[in-house]
C-alpha cells in the first residue's frame, strides 16, 4: 500500500434513492478480492477516507459513501415524530432512527 501525502478530496458521484440525492466515491478495479464499503461515521464524510480510498485502491474495488444529512449528500427536512397527536405522553412508532 502507498502512503498519500495529499489531502485533496477524490471525485465523486451521485445517485438518487427515494428522491435525495447520495454521493459516493468509487477507486480501483474489482478483482479476485471482494469490494470494500466505507462508511463514516457520526458527522463525518468520505473526505474522511480520502487517503484510505487511494491507498486501498491499488489491491481493491473502494467504495466511499456520504450517508444522507452528511457530507456531499443531500441533507432533507425530514422530521420524526415522537409522540403522537393524541396522547402526547405516549410514544409512537418512529419512521426510522438513527443512532
Amino acid at each position: 500500500m502507498q502512503v498519500i501525502e495529499s489531502t485533496a478530496a477524490i471525485p465523486g458521484q451521485y445517485w438518487e434513492w427515494r428522491g435525495q440525492q447520495i454521493y459516493y466515491v468509487k477507486a480501483g478495479r474489482r478483482g479476485d478480492r471482494p469490494p470494500l464499503l466505507l462508511v463514516h461515521g457520526f458527522g463525518a464524510s468520505t473526505d474522511h477516507w480520502r487517503k484510505n480510498v487511494v491507498g486501498l485502491s491499488d489491491e481493491f474495488e473502494v467504495w466511499a459513501i456520504d450517508l444522507l444529512g452528511f457530507g456531499r449528500s443531500a441533507k432533507p427536512d425530514w422530521r420524526v415524530r415522537i409522540f403522537n397527536d393524541a396522547s402526547p405522553a405516549r410514544p409512537a412508532i418512529p419512521t426510522f432512527f438513527v443512532a
